[in-house]
């Protein structure tokens, strides 16, 4: 049981990391596209 809850944390752990990747790279797309536009 300990073993599953431990897996269950490491997969919220790496979905929140591939959340924040996403969040990031949309955030320096944004900066780009406002840093090309006058």
């Amino acid at each position: 049981m300990k073993r599953l809850t431990l897996l269950c944390f490491r997969c919220q752990r790496m979905r929140d990391r591939v959340s924040d990747g996403v969040l990031s790279a949309v955030d320096s797309q944004i900066a780009a596209t406002s840093l090309l536009l006058p």
